[in-house]
């Protein structure tokens, strides 16, 4: 809505109040009048503050699913998890996996705490299922505001 009209909206209410004033209020009439106009006034003012007042709000806290390397499981098992989980094509699964053989830990995606905290548990599940000591954490990632 345009705030040119918010503040022609209000300026009309001003005035219907102010000819409302003026009035006598000795009849019925002129007593309902005046409560049509106070009931458009506290619409104006609820128009008014939905259209300027923006609420602020905060970003979530994200977390990173983190795979840890160990020397058993087999880094096919590893692909498969990646794949069925996370959703990631063969090639990008390929890669994450030889990050965690090679640096001893790769991140698998970055949630909100409870998605991430469901895939860990997924894939400590999973691979306790499947007799493997695979094991995966989350870590926070420190906002930047």
């Amino acid at each position: 809505m345009q705030q040119w009209f918010l503040y022609a909206l209000i300026a009309a209410v001003f005035i219907g109040i102010k000819d409302l004033m003026t009035k006598d209020l000795t009849n019925r009439y002129s007593y309902i009048e005046y409560i049509i106009i106070a009931n458009i006034m506290v619409f104006a003012f609820t128009i008014v503050y939905i259209f300027t007042v923006k609420p602020k709000l905060k970003n979530p806290n994200l977390f990173r699913v983190i795979i840890f390397n160990d020397d058993y499981t087999p880094m096919e098992f590893v692909v498969f998890i990646l794949q069925t989980l996370f959703g990631f094509n063969r090639d990008k699964a390929t890669q994450i996996m030889l990050a965690v053989h090679t640096h001893g830990r790769g991140v698998c995606g970055i949630f909100t705490k409870d998605i991430a905290e469901t895939r860990c548990a997924q894939i400590n599940n999973l691979a306790k299922e499947n007799e493997h000591p695979l094991i995966s954490e989350i870590e926070p990632i420190e906002n930047e505001e």
